[in-house]
């Protein structure tokens, strides 16, 4: 249930606006989740099926209502053609009351309480275009309570967790050339975190949400899109980041220094379209996925190196009928999506992987109902 109220006054002063809101949203949730029974077959290895216990068990069982309330203003000016200037404030608090269904004396979930937040952040920033040319810069903060899944988890005591807070510098732009044959951007981000919060891998291999104390992430972003011909389309899009604690002491281990597991220095994507004018509905393409080498744990003793997958699609469509086959991972390559390893101090450890889905080929086929 929300409910939105928005003012907007024009002035005469450098082409000014004024923007201000406010908001109230309650949305109320239940969730509950059972115990069941996993059967492994011995001689593939494979899991097979899952049995529930004859008598419910339940692993979690509570209803949540969200309140969240908001206000904002934001104030936009025009000094001069094709240059504007943002400066906004935004004030959030959040109520979150948890009412757990379990009886007191389960041995899972989180007792019934009530949490609150709030903060106000600000927002600069500055906007440049001159004829096929733009450029931006802006200073922001973002501000993320914890969710409900991080804060009442599957545990007899619920995490202490702090909201996090990011600082966040980025500056960017963007170019059209030869006739818009070729259109570049790109950004350049500086994101700081205090109280991020993260999963840590626990020695029986769970996880649970914790905060880090501070952390860096710096990185650029770009893409490139160029049409040689009308008839095809070519892409490419890219991230080189770092992503680091600054400051993480967990358990008497100290992180600070360590890049994040899981965190990729460099991430790609690249497409070729092909759709021929002499048949009129046609397209086909294939897609290059790139994800680089990164750290499986935070001490930064193990990496995975990465995958490499390709995807064709193609498709044709005739007035209002359309069909379409896609192979996505067309060289069926067996790969991790996400690859952790729970290293220690003391040098042991346990893999974790998140499989890639194989080889999957589809087709389809729709109708559209009525005129275009």
């Amino acid at each position: 249930y929300a409910l939105f109220a928005t003012h907007s006054q024009q002035l005469s002063w450098l082409n000014s606006k004024i923007i201000a809101g406010a908001s109230i949203d309650y949305s109320p949730q239940s969730y509950y989740a059972k115990f069941i029974s996993i059967n492994k077959d011995l001689n593939s290895g494979k899991f097979v099926s899952y049995d529930a216990p004859a008598v419910d068990s339940f692993l979690s069982n509570y209803k949540t209502g969200i309140l969240n309330l908001a206000s904002y203003i934001d104030y936009e000016c025009s000094p001069a053609k094709g240059l504007k200037f943002v400066l906004a404030l935004r004030y959030d608090a959040f109520q979150y009351n948890f009412i757990n269904n379990l009886p007191s004396s389960s041995s899972v979930s989180t007792a019934s309480t009530t949490n609150y937040y709030s903060r106000v952040t600000p927002k600069l920033g500055l906007t440049y275009n001159y004829r096929n040319i733009g450029f931006y810069a802006n200073y922001s903060q973002g501000y993320v309570p914890p969710q409900l899944t991080e804060l009442y988890s599957s545990a007899k005591v619920a995490p202490y967790l702090l909201p996090q807070t990011f600082y966040n510098y980025e500056v960017g732009g963007w170019a059209s050339f030869i006739k818009g044959k070729i259109y570049i951007d790109w950004s350049f981000y500086r994101l700081d975190g205090t109280n991020e919060i993260i999963l840590v891998k626990q020695p029986d291999n769970s996880f649970t949400n914790e905060n880090a104390g501070s952390t860096k992430h710096i990185g650029i972003e770009y893409g490139i899109t160029y049409k040689p011909i009308s008839d095809v389309f070519i892409r490419f899009s890219g991230t080189n980041a770092k992503h680091t604690f600054i400051d993480n002491v967990v358990k008497g281990v100290d992180y600070s220094g360590k890049e994040m597991s899981g965190a990729p220095r460099f991430t790609s994507n690249a497409e070729i379209v092909y759709k021929p004018s002499f048949i009129k509905g046609f397209r086909v393409g294939t897609e290059w996925q790139h994800q680089g080498k990164y750290f499986m744990d935070d001490l930064n003793k193990y990496t995975y190196e990465g995958f490499d997958v390709v995807n064709f699609r193609a498709g044709y469509q005739f007035r209002a009928v359309e069909i379409w086959v896609n192979a996505l991972n067309a060289t069926d390559l067996y790969y991790s999506v996400y690859s952790s390893k729970n290293a220690t101090a003391s040098g042991s450890a346990a893999y974790a992987y998140s499989l890639g889905d194989p080889r999957e080929i589809t087709v389809g086929l729709a109708y559209r109902f009525g005129k275009k």
